[in-house]
């Protein structure tokens, strides 16, 4: 499904404004998110230090990561996108040893050298490959700020429900993508009631990175 995404990612901004469509399916994503919180009766109130956690977790993996993302899959490939992001697991091992304490193990490491590997095998291509274009800057920015968001969600989740902390975070990250939407892509509102059938298809469908 991560794959999925970063694909209808790429179809979505070549016809919808990237940073507004972002802000609209973030918000889906919060709002189905809170029907299962409301369902499964999941919600208690949050403590000063755990809305201090979410919002930083919201601030990193959601408005910035999100909006980085759909903004760079409009300057390069999907594929070279899935690279960059592959990242991801290295980074966030490499944050959680200086700031969760956590140990860097052998397994662990074979684990992150065989994925980049068969990374490496779907792609035919090498690091060598990128220029640091602005795309790919802004999708690596797109990939730390996600592995960063990922040290307060553990902080938040050690002590409250992973169900509402995302709650929360779609929730609170669709007002902040909304704004920057506005900043960034002023009068794009309209632009979201232009595309094809197909494309709305594929606009409901959950963030799921």
């Amino acid at each position: 499904m991560w794959g999925l995404n970063i694909v209808i990612l790429k179809l979505l901004v070549t016809e919808l404004p990237p940073a507004t469509m972002t802000a609209f399916r973030v918000m889906i994503a919060g709002v189905t998110t809170l029907c299962i919180l409301i369902l499964t009766r999941s919600f208690r109130r949050m403590t000063k230090q755990e809305w201090i956690y979410t919002l930083l977790g919201t601030l990193f993996g959601v408005v910035l990561h999100h909006s980085l993302l759909a903004i760079s899959l409009t300057m390069i490939d999907a594929s070279s996108a899935a690279l960059i992001l592959a990242l991801v697991p290295l980074t966030t091992v490499i944050l959680a040893i200086f700031f969760l304490g956590e140990k860097l193990t052998g397994a662990r490491l074979l684990g992150i050298f065989l994925a980049l590997i068969g990374v490496f095998f779907i792609q035919g291509e090498s690091f060598t490959s990128f220029h640091f274009s602005l795309g790919e800057v802004l999708i690596f920015t797109s990939m730390l700020v996600q592995a960063i968001s990922f040290i307060f969600i553990k902080k938040a989740t050690a002590t409250i429900d992973s169900k509402q902390i995302t709650t929360m975070m779609f929730l609170t990250g669709s007002i902040g993508l909304v704004i920057l939407s506005f900043i960034i892509e002023p009068g794009s509102f309209s632009q979201m009631f232009t595309a094809s059938p197909f494309i709305y298809v594929l606009f409901i469908f959950p963030v799921w990175s």
